[in-house]
């Protein structure tokens, strides 16, 4: 599979004003949650850690036209 390039901008920018969130399942780590937002066809999303928001993850999923 190939991989693709996530621009730092793009991740700040899901970080900062994500089209959407949602918290992270349950789990080892409860206090992070998952944003997102459209890029290029494709939707970014990125797992933050709330207690000092970080980028843990991130990840580009294609979006089918």
């Amino acid at each position: 599979m190939r991989q693709r390039h996530i621009p730092v901008e793009v991740a700040l920018e899901v970080l900062l004003d994500p089209d959407g969130a949602y918290p992270s399942p349950a789990g080892p780590a409860p206090d992070r949650e998952v944003r997102w937002r459209p890029y290029d066809d494709q939707v970014v999303e990125v797992v933050i850690d709330m207690t000092d928001d970080t980028i843990v993850s991130a990840w580009i999923t294609r979006v089918n036209p």
